[in-house]
């Protein structure tokens, strides 16, 4: 298992030169959006390209440091483990590729909603009903804000918060054990999150906005609930639980993550059933 005790020098630098960065990055976006929107987007790019780089790197040199004992590490396990994550991560850039659209919007607003919605969900994450002992909490709505950011600024912008937010929960609680299992039990699977507003892109159900919200909010705990699930399997399936198989227990366990979105849902279609909310947040994003 990872914690901080037992980093090497290399990975203590890098993890503080990722977690530097991307606070840095978050707090020139919001400068840059204000002063020069026009390098707005050549600054998110650099951004991310570096952002992305140090995270890479830490993955990297964990994965060489750290033999991982729970996981069963034969050429078949590691295959499956790796070509699911692949496909897992394909459907959420095809989604957003083919069927996210450029939504135009106020930059400015979009950072500094971002920012907020970002700050709030982190803080209801804190709220938790309860905590499952190998991981995963039900909080209350902690993961409403990010729908919303989805709903109004698009599946684009909205997975890429997710992403981001899935970061600050790692941070919150810091460890792993295994690198693959880091990608999709955090930014992985809260990125699945930003899919929220795939139904409001397409024009699916316009007239019907609670259902558009719920049908887009149900996608984005699917996938996210694959992502947990496929940790589950590769990862943290130890035999253990032994009237259960690896499988049927991954699929149980991870079933937290529907209850963790019930909440978020229901208040969230509440929210989008008002024609002043729905005006409220058209007027936010122009």
């Amino acid at each position: 298992m990872f914690s901080f005790e037992e980093m090497s020098a290399a990975q203590l630098g890098l993890l503080i030169a990722f977690l530097s960065a991307f606070a840095l990055s978050l707090i020139f976006a919001i400068v840059v959006s204000r002063v020069k929107p026009s390098f707005y987007r050549i600054y998110g790019v650099i951004a991310l390209v570096v952002n992305a780089a140090l995270l890479i790197a830490f993955i990297v040199v964990a994965a060489i440091n750290y033999t991982v004992v729970y996981v069963d590490d034969t050429s078949n396990n590691r295959l499956g483990l790796y070509l699911s994550s692949a496909v897992l991560v394909c459907v959420i850039v095809l989604l957003c590729v083919f069927l996210g659209k450029k939504v135009e919007c106020n930059h400015t607003k979009s950072v500094a909603y971002a920012a907020a919605c970002l700050a709030l969900s982190f803080a209801l994450s804190y709220v938790r009903l309860f905590r499952l002992p190998q991981g995963g909490s039900v909080t209350l709505a902690s993961l409403l804000p990010l729908l919303l950011y989805s709903y109004m600024f698009g599946i684009r912008k909205g997975v890429l918060l997710g992403f981001i937010y899935g970061i600050m929960q790692f941070m919150q609680d810091p460890w792993f054990i295994h690198p693959v299992q880091f990608l999709l039990d955090y930014p992985i699977a809260f990125a699945a999150i930003g899919l929220c507003g795939l139904f409001k892109e397409q024009g699916v159900l316009n007239k019907i906005k609670p259902l558009q919200f719920a049908l887009g909010a149900i996608l984005a705990v699917i996938v996210r609930y694959a992502s947990h699930v496929i940790s589950g399997i590769f990862v943290w399936g130890n035999g253990e639980h032994t009237e259960y198989t690896i499988v049927a227990w991954s699929f149980l366990y991870n079933s937290f993550a529907f209850v963790d979105m019930a909440f978020a849902l229901i208040a969230g279609s509440i929210l989008v059933s008002s024609k002043s909310v729905v005006n409220l947040l058209q007027k936010a994003k122009d």
